[in-house]
Formats: structure tokens, C-alpha cells, sequence
């Protein structure tokens, strides 16, 4: 119990890690800032995967040393959302001689609010897509229908291309998780951002 107060302290500095939660395999127990469950049935009924049973939960989230699960529907305490799971051993440095699993669930929403200001301030779109399993991380200003033709264009080679209606596309790679950022200026927008510019350039 003493040992869920003292980590209380790094779900409210963070807001990614607001929701992480910790399995003791050996205890069979999972705890969360402030709170203990002794059984792991009982946390999984508050806070779930739609279409994880609780026995592919503890194969495919708990029994993981590492990895990440991409975005799935999940249902917190009530409230339905989308995540991506980080999952961690513990301890951290150990897979051989894993105690358990650190997981942090992460709503797709506050990774979205990160982008919001390519779609704010240059009237664009971005998404991120996970490159191990061809899934969608997050999407801001561009519908999921549409990435499809788009990523079937995206390139490692050319960082920078326009599309056939002069959207600049920018691409981003990250090699840690393989993630692929990309982000699509439209062409109004570069023409209005270089009319400054051209004006000064006549003065």
C-alpha cells in the first residue's frame, strides 16, 4: 500500500503516465497510484480493451516484457476512449528475471493534442502512423479514410513532396518505436505564409 502512495507523485506531474499501472507477477496483484487491487479481475472490469477477454489481457499486456500495442478502443472507468500501451518490465532493466510489467496506457487524445497546431496554425492535417503493424497512432485534421492513398506516397528518401493538389508533404521517421510522422500543408496556406515574404523583397 505504501508503495502505491509513493508513486502517486508521477501520474499527477505527468500527463502521459496519468493511467499507468504496475503487475506484480508472483503477488498476482495490480497496483495504481493510491490503490491496490489483490485481484487482477477486479482492476480489469474498470479499466479494459473492448476486444481483449481478461485472459488475452494478462497473455497480451501482462505476460509482454516489452512492446507497445497500437491504438485500441478501452474503456476507463466508465468512460470510453482509445489508447496506445506502452509496456515495460520490471524492473526496467530486466527480461530474463521480469517481477512483472509496468504498462502505461496513453489516450490517443493527448498525443493529438500535441499536433493540434499544424492543424491550427496552417489550416493542415497530420497523423502518425505505427510502421511494425500498419496501424493508425492518432490523426488531426484529416479523416482515417483518406491516409491510405496519401501513405501510399510517403517516402523515406524524399522528407518533402506536393501532392497533386500542392499540399506540401513533410515526413518524419522515428526510429525508436518506428513511427512515421506526416503532415500535409496546403498550398493556400504556403502562398499566404510567402506573400510577406515577396513584399518585403520588392522594398
Amino acid at each position: 500500500k505504501q508503495l502505491s502512495t509513493d508513486i502517486s507523485p508521477f501520474a499527477s506531474t505527468n500527463d502521459f503516465l496519468e493511467d499507468f499501472y504496475i503487475y506484480f507477477r508472483r503477488m498476482d496483484i495490480v497496483m495504481v497510484p493510491g490503490s491496490v487491487y489483490y485481484r487482477p479481475y477486479h482492476f480489469y472490469q474498470e479499466y479494459h480493451y473492448t476486444d481483449f477477454t481478461f485472459s488475452e489481457w494478462k497473455t497480451e499486456v501482462l505476460s509482454h516484457h516489452q512492446g507497445m500495442l497500437p491504438r485500441k478502443a478501452f474503456v476507463m472507468d466508465e468512460r470510453n476512449t482509445n489508447v496506445i500501451t506502452y509496456i515495460r518490465p520490471l524492473p526496467m532493466n530486466s527480461y530474463s528475471k521480469s517481477m512483472g510489467s509496468i504498462v502505461v496506457p496513453i489516450e490517443s487524445s493527448k498525443i493529438n493534442n500535441l499536433l493540434m497546431g499544424i492543424s491550427t496554425q496552417f489550416n493542415g492535417w497530420v497523423y502518425i502512423m505505427d510502421e511494425n503493424n500498419g496501424h493508425i497512432v492518432t490523426t488531426n485534421g484529416i479523416d482515417e479514410s483518406e491516409i491510405s492513398p496519401i501513405h501510399s506516397r510517403v517516402s523515406m528518401n524524399d522528407n518533402r513532396l506536393y501532392l497533386e493538389d500542392g499540399t506540401l508533404l513533410i515526413t518524419a521517421h522515428s526510429d525508436k518505436y518506428n513511427w512515421t510522422y506526416v503532415a500535409g500543408i496546403p498550398s493556400k496556406t504556403l502562398v499566404r505564409q510567402a506573400a510577406p515574404i515577396k513584399y518585403i523583397t520588392w522594398l
